[in-house]
């Protein structure tokens, strides 16, 4: 089965996947700050990259 899953990357607390263009995101989440996962729906990202705190795309 293919999964679409182009790249992964991870942070401290957070992980992101680029899969079929679009990149979701999914977090520890403690305090309720996000949707579980959320995603850029626009698509068109070619790369994705994670520090610590943060998570780049290039679109």
């Amino acid at each position: 089965m293919r999964s679409g899953i182009q790249d992964i990357a991870a942070g401290f607390k957070h992980n992101v996947a680029l899969k079929d263009g679009k990149v979701i995101v999914w977090n520890y989440n403690g305090q309720g700050q996000m949707d579980i996962p959320a995603t850029v729906r626009e698509g068109g990202v070619t790369r994705i990259a994670s520090t610590f705190y943060h998570v780049i795309a290039l679109r």
